[in-house]
């Protein structure tokens, strides 16, 4: 009966061993507990792809308003007729402006070495008349409105003024040849 056995242990054996085969390849990384020697490599995990967000649901909205027709802004430009004056000389001052919406309105400042001497009011009309009284360097500043308050500005060329004749032969009189105040 001990031969049985033996020949039942060997059949069984000779039938697992094909099976066992990959297993005893392993064999050899395992300590006699069973534990792995050296842990298998394990790839890092990959943390899952974010999941897109929900689509919210958008209002409706109603549709806009007609839009005005584009209206560019309003272009001011100032002139003077002339760059060298005398006293008592007329500085004769124009501005224009294009563009813009609606009535226009034009004013100007003049300016005497950079002092504003004289201001002109806001009106439709775009030309002015100044008359300096005393030398220095003269400009003009045109302020310019259109219908929806759009508000340009625009210097002219300086003007350097100089003392007309007579004032200036009136300086270079000897002393006690002008007049006296009594």
């Amino acid at each position: 009966m001990n031969a049985k056995r033996w020949l039942c242990f060997l059949l069984v054996m000779a039938l697992a061993l094909p099976l066992l085969g990959p297993a005893t390849a392993a064999a050899g990384s395992f300590d006699p507990s069973g534990l792995p020697i050296v842990p298998p490599p394990v790839p890092p995990a990959q943390p899952p792809a974010p999941q897109p967000p929900e689509p919210q649901p958008q209002p409706v909205q109603p549709a806009p308003p007609e839009a005005e027709p584009y209206t560019p802004d309003p272009r001011l430009k100032a002139f003077v007729d002339k760059t060298e004056a005398r006293t008592g000389d007329s500085l004769q001052f124009s501005a224009s402006m294009s563009g813009g919406k609606g009535t226009q309105s034009f004013a100007l400042w003049v300016f005497r070495d950079g002092e504003r001497v004289h201001t002109f009011h806001a009106g439709r009309k775009a030309s002015w008349t100044y008359v300096p009284e005393y030398e220095g360097t003269y400009y003009g500043m045109a302020v310019g409105t259109d219908g929806t308050n759009k508000t340009q500005y625009s210097r002219t060329a300086d003007v350097t003024v100089t003392l007309n004749e007579a004032e200036e032969a009136a300086q270079k009189l000897p002393a006690g040849h002008g007049w006296r105040r009594w």
